[in-house]
Formats: C-alpha cells, structure tokens, sequence
C-alpha cells in the first residue's frame, strides 16, 4: 500500500470524472479502462482532489477516523496502480522550449499530408496518420500534439459559408473512413474533422460523451448545433464528458 500522505491528488491526463446522479460516478480513462466507483468511494475521490483533504477527511468521517483512512489510501493505493491519479506536485514538467521542438517534428508529418496530398486523398492519409497517433501518443497527447499542429486560422465570411465547408468535410472524412484499409473508429474520424475544420477556419468543438450503464464512450464533432462526423440519432446516446474548441 501507498504511503500515507495527505497531498493533493489530480487527474492524469485523458481521465475525466462522470457524476450521477444517484451520487456514484464513473471514471473514464480514455487510455485505458472505464471504472463504475460507488458512493463512498466518489466522496474519497473527491476529498483526495480537494486542497486540503486531511481537513476534509475529518469532517467526512462520522466513525472511527483510522478506520476511515484505511478505507481512503485503500482506494488511493488502487486507482495510483490503474494509472489514473498522481500526486500534484509530479504533474509532469516540461520547458517550453523542448515543447515546441517535439511539436515541430511531430508537426511536419501531419501537415506533409494536406500540403502533399490531392484534396480528394487527404481525408484518407489524415485518418492514418490519426490512427498511427493515438496508437503511439495516447488520446491526451494526441489531441494537445493536433491542436498545435493544426490552430485555428482567421473565420470564414458567413455561418452559411461555414455550414457549407463542414458538410464537405463530414462527407470527406466518413467517406474515406468507410473505404480506409485500416481500423478507424469514432476518434479518429472526429479527431480528423475537427482539425481540417480547424484548417478551414472553421471554429468547431470535438465532444467525447459517454453512456452510463453500460460504461462507453464516443467521439464526434459540433459545429454550429451540427453533429458531425458521425449521426446525430447515435451521438445522442452519449452524456458530454469533454470538448475541445
């Protein structure tokens, strides 16, 4: 078992807490697994997230507090071993200048395939190159890795004009999607049509939602109240976790 510290814990990134209502959670690592955390355990994970979760730790207890804490690092100790929670003060360090360089070199790929690429087999590679991503970087990093790659340029002139441009793109991806050679799912897809909007000029947000029971999760894209991406009638099913603008 862990050592007992009261530190402040986090969330590492790609790990997002779901509330219910009936007051358990569910814990989505979206480089690993999904967990369903019953009541308890959501209010231990909550006081471990506090500043001060020694203090809260008292007030919560109501019998005998080392049996309490017994219980909390119990907990603490299983969700450090998942890889889900680390201590705030080793929230990961990295010099801005190192950061832009490995930016840089991860950046010529990707654009390679907009600049290189006919228009019409650009999807394609960008569906690639997003698979081959998320399988080396994680879901975290290659979000963060795209978003760099790919900002968002100026505005288009009107929102009819920018429903036009997301309707091509939609169409692009999920056509070479369903032609792709590959094994390309719901991120990869929202992933790509997220960053070609982005490209376009088109300010659009990527959603991950999640269903409760039982524990899933889904990608997709919105732009302007349009789902994009994927259908509208499957998206649907999912609760928002997250969004990137």
């Amino acid at each position: 078992m862990m050592k007992r510290s009261y530190c402040q814990f986090e969330f590492v990134p790609g790990v997002y807490l779901l509330p219910v209502a009936d007051g358990t959670a569910r814990l989505l690592n979206f480089g690993g697994k999904f967990y369903s955390i019953n009541r308890t355990a959501r209010q231990y994970l909550e006081i471990a997230l506090d500043e001060a979760p020694e203090q809260r730790l008292k007030e919560f207890a109501q019998r005998d507090i080392q049996e309490i804490e017994i219980e909390y690092f119990q907990l603490l100790d299983q969700l450090l071993r998942c890889r889900v929670l680390r201590p705030h003060h080793e929230r990961e360090r990295q010099s801005p200048v190192t950061a832009r360089c490995w930016t840089r070199a991860a950046a010529l790929p990707i654009r390679g395939a907009l600049r290189m690429c006919p228009s019409r087999l650009q999807a394609w590679f960008l569906l690639a190159l997003a698979r081959c991503s998320f399988a080396c970087l994680g879901w975290s990093r290659t979000v963060a890795l795209w978003s760099q790659c790919f900002p968002l340029f100026g505005k288009s002139n009107s929102t009819a004009s920018e429903m036009a441009i997301s309707r091509q793109i939609h169409q692009n991806i999920c056509r070479a999607a369903s032609l792709h050679v590959l094994r390309v799912a719901c991120k990869e897809r929202a992933l790509c049509c997220w960053v070609l909007l982005r490209s376009a000029g088109v300010a659009n947000e990527l959603v991950v939602g999640a269903t409760l029971l039982p524990v899933t999760s889904h990608a997709w894209c919105e732009c302007h109240g349009q789902i994009l991406s994927d259908f509208a009638d499957h998206c649907d099913r999912f609760v928002p976790v997250v969004r990137f603008s």
